[in-house]
């Protein structure tokens, strides 16, 4: 990948910017960089990513170091670059975008753009028979290139069918709580206090997760200084050895505090993470929902307390609140919080 000498960021040049202090860029003495070798996508694969402050570089760590970049910033919108920083995988793309016109932009801009690095992007694929319409012909993917799209069918559509088919299967078989129509809207604690939320607390009961394998369930919440909620799981596995992840939780809307975004890997979508209920001493009702098509969604609930143990008063409490807001509560499984010696 030819690339002109003026054009690689060195060292000195991270001091103007605070948030790459301690960012190291190794100096190179060559006009050019190449990369060569077979099934080495994982050499490209981020690892971590700071993204622009006040319009400065970003930065980008993989297995071979970091890298920074800021070229022709001002040309595009961040969308542009938010696709490319992190819908990239070595030379494949997937974006999604709230609309057909959005689609078309973003196909012009990313065309564009790569081309002044010199790659030209080909093989493209929607399914939206107006985005179809706007790419020529011999820059669409084989399935759509000579697709009638007026009355054609679409290989989204035709495989839509089977993969409504295999992910309801794949939900039944984790022993995940999936239902037809869209996610039910249950009120959630009003006037939430998010400082008196922090701290630990226990799982007492909860819907079908698939990602807890252990005994123990426990999540520790401390809120950090930009306003976000560090989030820490952590289980006790049939070995012995305490399983644990750690994410970051966002108030989505300010007016609504209760409703929070959940994140444990870079570049993800966050997940729904709904205070229903809490008295913040004793317990908590929590709820996440997923719609998947507009066709079905999967959620899950739990019923969390400061102390391994719950009065059944108030869990029956809890289980009278989740009917109420339409969720099924005969699902609901009751979690093991004895022998948690070595947790934390």
């Amino acid at each position: 990948m030819p690339v002109n000498r003026s054009n690689i960021p060195r060292q000195q040049d991270l001091q103007k910017w605070p948030h790459l202090k301690h960012v190291y860029l190794p100096e190179t003495d060559s006009d050019v960089e190449l990369l060569i070798g077979m099934n080495v996508p994982r050499a490209l694969e981020p690892l971590e990513v700071i993204r622009s402050v006040d319009g400065g570089p970003n930065a980008i760590k993989t297995m071979l170091g970091w890298t920074c970049a800021e070229d022709n910033k001002e040309l595009f919108n961040q969308q542009v670059f938010e696709t490319i920083m992190h819908s990239f995988y070595v030379d494949d793309c997937l974006a999604s975008v709230a609309s057909e016109q959005e689609a078309i932009s973003l196909y012009e801009d990313l065309g564009t753009i790569c081309a002044m690095g010199g790659f030209r992007l080909t093989k493209w694929l929607s399914n939206s028979r107006c985005v179809l319409a706007a790419i020529p012909e011999e820059e669409r993917a084989k399935e759509v290139k000579d697709l009638d799209l007026d009355h054609g069918i679409l290989p989204v559509e035709r495989a839509l069918g089977v993969l409504l088919m295999l992910l309801l299967a794949a939900a039944a078989a984790d022993g995940q709580s999936f239902h037809f129509g869209t996610c039910p809207r249950p009120s959630v604690q009003k006037d939430f206090n998010i400082m008196e939320y922090m701290g630990t607390w226990y799982e007492i009961e909860k819907l079908p997760a698939l990602f807890e394998k252990g005994k123990c369930n426990q999540a520790t919440y401390t809120l950090l200084s930009d306003g976000t909620v560090s989030v820490r799981n952590a289980e006790l596995l049939s070995n012995g050895q305490v399983n644990s992840i750690e994410g970051v939780a966002k108030v989505k809307d300010p007016s609504e505090p209760a409703i929070l975004d959940v994140s444990f890997f870079k570049g993800a979508p966050g997940a729904p993470y709904w205070v229903l209920s809490t008295d913040y001493q004793s317990y908590s009702l929590v709820y996440s929902c997923s719609d998947y098509l507009g066709l079905f969604h999967i959620d899950f609930a739990w019923i969390l307390a400061r102390t391994r143990a719950l009065p059944a008063d108030i869990i029956s409490q809890q289980h009278d609140k989740l009917a109420a807001a339409g969720v099924s509560i005969n699902r609901l499984t009751v979690s093991d919080q004895t022998g948690c010696d070595n947790m934390a």
